[in-house]
């Protein structure tokens, strides 16, 4: 669109925002925006996001609804109306729906409609430090794990079940942030989108491990469990890459990565009967793990 220049007193030149595009964020007199200079080209950008409304009209079982609101919260919605085609006890709608999604809270209630509005923000620029705490949780998950089979072995699932789910508020968190605002450096965001879905895929690939070993009562070996160790370490110097990139770090990655793949060989290729499935579900950690250092390195 082209745009006229008017002149403000002796030295100030003023060019006036497209109306359609204010509206929709709210912009007003007196808001903050920001311009930055590139070359020929002046970018005007604001923290500000539109009020976004949504509705869902439940016509399939109520069991899927936290799936719709889930979708809801992370694309950025700041109120969401619910649509029943039949009566139902809307008091069935529980904290469990919404157990992930921070912020959002069920306002009103009648028979077949039912309001949740989001009622406390996270702004674009608490992002860097929640996407830190989520690769910390990730991490916290890996290493208790290993020190819960080096100690007494598995006997539960609680404290796992407790990192896992904070492991999912972050996760939707950081979405929802990335959706709504993206990042601050605006090239990045499709990037940490993708590594923010890895991250939460790796937490359950180790949930799922550590139900693996508790249903099939899986004892692993020493090797195994120093295996985990190592694993655990490989994450968390990808972490390390991820915050302060180095190129001195790479070749240490790689050989790293060739020696906890002939670890696992070696594992495999002594193991015996339900260990196998334990090993199975290393290979899928250890594979997640690469795809995330993949994205962080750029080949």
């Amino acid at each position: 669109m082209i745009r006229k220049v008017a002149q403000i007193g002796p030295a100030t030149l003023m060019v006036s925002l497209p109306s359609k595009w204010a509206k929709k964020l709210g912009i007003k007199k007196g808001d903050e925006i920001d311009v930055v200079e590139e070359g020929n080209t002046i970018k005007v950008s604001t923290t500000k996001v539109g009020y976004q409304k949504g509705e869902i009209n439940l016509e399939t079982d109520q069991k899927f609804l936290k799936l719709f609101l889930n979708r809801m919260y992370r694309l950025g919605y700041d109120e969401v109306k619910i649509n029943f085609t039949k009566k139902v006890d809307t008091k069935l709608i529980s904290k469990e729906d919404l157990k992930y999604l921070l912020g959002f809270e069920i306002v009103s209630t009648s028979d077949k409609t039912c309001f949740i509005k989001n009622v406390t923000e996270t702004q674009q620029r608490e992002f860097d430090s929640l996407f830190n705490r989520l690769f910390l949780m990730v991490h916290s998950l890996a290493r208790e794990g290993y020190e819960y089979l080096e100690d007494k072995g598995i006997t539960n699932l609680d404290n796992f079940t407790a990192i896992e789910d904070t492991i999912n508020k972050l996760y939707n968190l950081c979405e929802r942030i990335l959706n709504k605002y993206g990042h601050q450096n605006q090239s990045r965001t499709n990037l940490l989108l993708q590594q923010n879905i890895m991250l939460e895929q790796i937490a359950d690939a180790y949930y799922n491990l550590y139900e693996l070993i508790l249903e099939n009562k899986i004892k692993l070996n020493k090797e195994t469990i120093k295996l985990l160790r190592d694993v655990e370490q490989y994450f968390m110097e990808i972490y390390s890459l991820f915050n302060k990139f180095k190129q001195d770090s790479l070749s240490k990655l790689y050989n790293k990565r060739k020696h906890l793949i002939k670890q696992l060989k070696e594992q495999i290729s002594s193991g015996k009967g339900k260990e196998f499935i334990a090993f199975s579900q290393i290979n899928v950690i250890l594979k997640l793990i690469r795809e995330l250092e993949v994205s962080i390195i750029g080949f």
